[in-house]
């Protein structure tokens, strides 16, 4: 990052650069949600919990709405994307996605908010994740406790927050990889499926037509995240 102008990264990414090395991220650009405990027509119920408060880092958990009984559910925890600098797990498109999944699969899904870079360089997203893990792992907090079944257990990242998962992820756990030939980093996901079938991974590929970036995310009732979640179910139902 130190050869790279900090004024170039703000242009790019719609953001101010401050004058003490910080960068405002406009609100009208990315905007945020709050979760949703009374929001009816939302497919899950959701609210945030404070992660670390060293770090002030916090997750957004998501419960299907429609439970007829309570019972254990498998846990997604997901990472969203845009480029490790900007975005939240509170803004509209991520948070839509997470409520549909929750309520699709269904799943009690925990969406990580991690740092930003530039003012926080990794690997301090890597290690914000970490934290939602061991999080989970302990099963402390209520609907986690009451509703998570530990045992079945995924994590899920689109763009940046793919590769979130990747670097974090436990060896020996399972891969799956989506990718639509409309994105420009189409071809790096094909050889990356190479690559770990070469290394003797289990992974499995679902590559799709057309499309853009980051689509899966983008209106989950549109754009094939039925499809991908019906892909991702399969991890659930083996373990």
């Amino acid at each position: 990052m130190e050869n790279i102008d900090p004024k170039k990264i703000a242009e790019s990414f719609f953001m101010i650069h401050n004058p003490d090395g910080t960068f405002t991220r406009r609100l009208d650009i990315y905007p945020i949600v709050p979760p949703s405990i009374t929001d009816l027509s939302s497919p899950s119920l959701s609210k945030d919990i404070p992660l670390n408060s060293d770090k002030s880092t916090w997750v957004r958990i998501y419960l299907p709405r429609s439970l007829s009984e309570k019972k254990k559910l498998p846990i997604l925890i997901y990472v969203h994307g845009s480029g490790f600098v900007v975005a939240s797990a509170a803004q509209p498109n991520f948070h839509d996605f997470c409520s549909y999944a929750g309520s699709s699969l269904p799943a009690l899904v925990v969406s990580v908010e991690y740092h930003l870079a530039p003012e926080h360089r990794l690997p301090a997203a890597y290690e914000d994740v970490l934290d939602a893990l061991n999080w989970v792992k302990e099963g402390k907090e209520k609907w986690v406790e009451e509703y998570g079944d530990l045992s079945r257990c995924v994590m899920m990242g689109d763009s940046a927050g793919g590769n979130i998962v990747d670097r974090v992820r436990y060896l020996g756990w399972r891969v799956r990889v989506v990718r639509n030939d409309g994105d420009p980093l189409y071809d790096r996901s094909v050889e990356l499926v190479k690559l770990l079938e070469k290394k003797g991974v289990n992974v499995k590929c679902m590559f799709v037509e057309g499309g853009k970036h980051g689509m899966f995310v983008g209106e989950p009732s549109k754009f094939k995240s039925k499809e991908l979640l019906t892909f991702v179910e399969d991890l659930f139902n083996d373990q």
